[in-house]
């Protein structure tokens, strides 16, 4: 037996007993006590040093704060405009102020006087300080100061701000909010009780300047009611809640208001008296003629639709007679889910009742998220469901007319008929429109990186990159020579593009129409004469079939073509000495749903090497991607945070936020189907 000591400084106090044959016994030392000591004093002295300069720095941004205050001091009646500032900024220096445990209490008192300051200052100069009477800026700003002052001095002043509060506020919702939100955020430990009372007081304080039946009680009854409602005193919520009802003025709070207690009373379970109080909204609407907000009754006519309960039919009929100017975008999805559950329990003439409700309300197309031509059509299908051919073929033709009117492909909308026509069995007329349909032919050459025929839609912070596959080193100057160059855009949509937030795109993008407003900053250019997108290629005879959705027979690939029904799930990490490209050809059948690409192969793989062919208009999601998606007919969607990088063809484009797309500007002018 042999014992061996080694000595080791990289893994202190280690000790491996290793056995083969002979047992070796290997001893690593810690380091010594006295290093340990100076590192740990090191680490406190830098601690400390710290320290003392973030107290340094406050200690002078509170003497800076003082000698501007007293500079002012002298003429702060003739100037409250450049005092009360000055004051504001010392209370906030002196309530961060670090100063010794033994201090503190002193220095809060401190602090507390800059405020009570403050407010007297106020109620004197308030005229001057908040010359805009219907945004009392200076009032909000005393409410949220409050929030770092003692329980005693806020309780001694609570009355007085509450009757400047009175003062200003013109009894709407939003002009209690600050006292709200002082009372529930305070940094004082305060209990939802204490907020009850406090609340109490300032309705008793205002019921004695104004009246109990002033308009201006109603948003602390608002508030109190939610209160109660943490505290579970439902009964005392109703019966405030009730209370602010009946004092509201405007219609439009009348209508909100109404609503809130609809929804309260659905939480209470009482179904009868919820019922009462929607109807009291829709009646106080229909008496004033005042425009519904679809967003807020959406949710009510959900839950009655849930619940089987009736109305929702009535309440849909009302918004739809008189929308609110920002449209019906809320709405639509729903009245869309309503058409497809209808049209499954082929009851088509209901359907069709609803949708021609649509089609006439007015501002139909105002932030709409479905167009009245998506609605024509719906209404069309429907139509011809029912066997009613004549109308469906005449509203088909005035879409038809609308769309060409405008300059936007109508291929697709024809290939989406063709297909209904071929599932309700009337394979003759399918026939015929699919001839109709454009047939572009000759060679599959990409004019740009990315092409897409009906729309793209951006979502927030997305960028767009492009590279050279070709050409490794691709320089940064000629990516910056991309963004003067019309007329080779990284990105082409032949239909319209929208954004809705933060977009970078490294070149020129050309399209039909465009959010100006949203698109500021892009380079856009217009779509360039004699663009063509071709319809996918097929797969050849000599294609291999996948049977599986993660086909193993890609693993080790170096090239071929393949067919399969599904995109397969599995990561494909496909070799970098592919001889020839790896074509996968996807082919619906009657279980085809949508289709996912979860995958990233090998980053190195290029357009040439890694392509998926697909015919189809199923809604394909990409997560991450490298290679070539060539589907002229599909929605391709970008889920949050995903990549891509290659090349894309496709009908519509969503990309839903956070994505990053690298787009190989190699495939342009590339025979992609040779």
């Amino acid at each position: 037996m042999k014992w061996t000591l080694t000595k080791t400084v990289s893994v202190p106090l280690a000790a491996t007993l290793l056995i083969s044959g002979a047992i070796s016994f290997v001893i690593t030392p810690s380091a010594s006590r006295s290093e340990e000591a100076a590192a740990e004093s090191r680490a406190n002295l830098i601690h400390e040093t710290a320290t003392q300069a973030y107290e340094q720095k406050r200690q002078d941004a509170l003497n800076k704060a003082k000698r501007e205050l007293d500079e002012v001091a002298a003429n702060k009646e003739t100037e409250p405009r450049r005092y009360f500032p000055a004051l504001i900024k010392m209370f906030h220096a002196s309530v961060a102020a670090n100063v010794p445990q033994n201090e503190q209490e002193f220095e809060m008192e401190k602090s507390d006087k800059y405020y009570r300051e403050a407010v007297e200052f106020y109620s004197k100069h308030s005229l001057v300080l908040d010359s805009d009477a219907s945004n009392p800026q200076q009032l909000q700003n005393l409410w949220s100061m409050s929030r770092q002052v003692s329980a005693k001095t806020f309780s001694e002043l609570f009355d007085k701000l509450c009757k400047l509060n009175d003062s200003k506020c013109e009894g709407e919702r939003y002009s209690d909010r600050p006292m709200f939100e002082a009372l529930q955020r305070s940094r004082r430990a305060v209990r939802q009780s204490d907020v009850r009372q406090l609340l109490q007081r300032a309705i008793d304080v205002r019921k004695a300047d104004l009246g109990a039946t002033s308009a201006k009680l109603a948003p602390l009854y608002i508030y109190m009611s939610i209160c109660c409602e943490h505290l579970d005193d439902s009964a005392a919520a109703e019966s405030f809640r009730l209370n602010a009802c009946t004092l509201t003025a405007k219609p439009e709070l009348q209508i909100n208001e109404w609503l809130q207690m609809s929804e309260l009373y659905g939480r209470m379970h009482k179904a009868n008296k919820q019922e009462s109080a929607w109807r009291k909204a829709l009646a106080i609407a229909k008496q004033n003629n005042t425009t519904l907000y679809s967003r807020a009754w959406t949710p009510l006519i959900e839950e009655l639709q849930d619940r089987h309960a009736p109305g929702a039919e009535e309440i849909i009929t009302a918004i739809l007679a008189n929308p609110d100017r920002n449209g019906l975008s809320d709405l639509d999805e729903f009245l869309g889910k309503q058409v497809d559950n209808l049209e499954k329990q082929r009851e088509y003439q209901r359907a069709a009742v609803l949708i021609k409700k649509r089609l006439a309300a007015p501002k139909a197309e105002i932030s709409s998220r479905m167009k009245s031509s998506d609605w024509q059509i719906r209404l069309s299908q429907v139509y011809l469901e029912q066997g009613n051919d004549k109308e469906s073929q005449s509203v088909f033709e005035s879409v038809l007319a609308s769309l060409t009117q405008q300059g936007i492909p109508t291929d697709e909308v024809q290939r989406d008929r063709a297909l209904l026509l071929n599932r309700l069995g009337k394979h003759v007329e399918a026939r015929q429109l699919d001839r109709q349909v454009p047939k572009l032919t000759g060679k599959i050459i990409l004019a740009a990186p990315m092409m897409v025929k009906q729309s793209i839609r951006f979502g927030h912070n997305n960028i767009f990159n492009s590279f050279d596959s070709n050409y490794p080193t691709y320089p940064v100057a000629m990516r910056l020579s991309d963004r003067t160059a019309p007329g080779k855009p990284l990105i082409i949509c032949q239909g319209s593009v929208t954004r809705a937030g933060n977009l970078s795109i490294a070149g020129t993008m050309a399209c039909q129409q465009s959010d100006s407003e949203g698109m500021r900053g892009n380079m856009i250019v217009p779509v360039p004469a004699g663009i063509q997108i071709n319809d996918a290629l097929k797969p050849p005879l000599e294609a291999m079939r996948l049977e599986s959705k993660s086909p193993t027979a890609l693993q080790n690939t170096t090239g071929g073509d393949y067919i399969a029904t599904a995109i397969p799930s599995n990561p494909l990490f496909l070799s970098k000495n592919i001889q020839k490209p790896v074509r996968i050809f996807i082919q619906d059948n009657e279980d085809t749903k949508d289709l996912i690409i979860p995958f990233l192969p090998t980053r190195d793989i290029s357009h040439q090497q890694l392509q998926i062919w697909y015919n189809g208009n199923k809604t394909i999601r990409v997560r991450d991607f490298s290679g070539l998606l060539y589907a002229p007919h599909a929605k391709v969607i970008f889920d949050f945070n995903g990549s891509f990088r290659g090349a894309l063809v496709a009908s519509q484009v969503i990309l839903e936020g956070n994505n990053n797309i690298e787009l190989d500007r190699s495939s342009v002018g590339y025979e992609i189907g040779k």
